[in-house]
């Protein structure tokens, strides 16, 4: 791959976007990185090849935020991460494929940074 294809990462843990951010580069991915989850829409007009998005979050939840992913008609393969229970994680993968989002994969925190390499390397070859 010559250019290295853009990853957005939405979570409001400092930390965890870090450990992300670092998995991505990792797997050969550009990130792109906010704790605010009012920057995904304008964030996500970079045409990010892959989405990371928290699904508990202040003010917004990732349900609200994959309704509105959905309405722009986004394309990138979507991964979710959570430590919520993961029953509700898979409810909500339900329902992005609902929606017509392109669900690429679920991973619970904490986040085990081996299969989260492996997700973003067979989602950038799938988003080829």
């Amino acid at each position: 791959m010559n250019t290295r294809q853009r990853i957005l990462i939405i979570d409001d843990d400092d930390d965890q976007c870090t450990l992300l951010s670092e998995i991505a580069v990792t797997a050969g991915l550009a990130p792109m990185v906010s704790t605010d989850p009012a920057q995904l829409l304008r964030l996500a007009e970079q045409d990010p090849a892959i989405i990371v998005l928290d699904l508990i979050m202040p003010n917004i939840d990732g349900v609200e935020i994959l309704r509105q992913l959905a309405q722009l008609k986004c394309k990138a393969r979507i991964i979710l991460v959570s430590g919520c229970d993961r029953q509700l994680l898979n409810v909500v993968g339900k329902l992005a494929s609902a929606l017509k989002l392109n669900l690429a994969g679920q991973i619970s925190k904490p986040i085990d940074v081996d299969a989260m390499e492996a997700l973003f390397q067979s989602s950038a070859q799938a988003a080829t």
